[in-house]
């Protein structure tokens, strides 16, 4: 992390984590950050100390999209897209599916949308599980999601 003031690189630094594949910032303490073992945590500050005090979301974790300190969508290595709900600390944590055989996905600005690519190339809007969906399209091979609107 860091912190002004700015103009003279390097700023001011503290350490977060190490060995980190990924992250993401949710404010100035808390960031949800997938290590290189495929372990997903919610850190939190004050940040210098490594491992700083966390809590685990999740394991086995491909890819993730936090929506809040409370809620992140996790696709596990297993293909399989969930909606994952805090508090954290106990593996897994409360979830619901949203769906299996997930390439790629993006949650976007609504919470109650998820844009979900499948292994098979069907781009599939979800609306909270498998059997509340709608085809998007076929024959993809990426997405990027805008609002309520996928360009392909």
């Amino acid at each position: 992390m860091e912190q002004p003031p700015f103009g003279t690189p390097p700023p001011k630094r503290v350490q977060v984590d190490g060995t980190v594949f990924t992250f993401q910032a949710l404010d100035n303490s808390h960031v949800v950050v997938l290590g290189t073992d495929g372990n997903l945590w919610l850190e939190q500050g004050p940040f210098g100390e490594v491992p700083p005090q966390r809590v685990q979301i999740d394991g086995s974790v491909q890819a993730f999209q936090a929506i809040d300190t409370q809620n992140v969508v996790v696709l596990g290595n297993d293909g399989k897209l969930w909606k994952e709900q805090g508090p954290f600390g106990v593996v897994p944590p409360r979830r619901q599916l949203v769906d299996s055989n997930v390439k790629q996905f993006h949650q976007g600005d609504n919470t109650n949308y998820i844009f979900a690519l499948g292994t098979d190339g069907n781009l599939w809007l979800e609306q909270g599980s498998e059997s509340n969906r709608q085809q998007v399209d076929s024959s993809v091979r990426s997405f990027q999601a805008v609002g309520v609107y996928a360009f392909l």
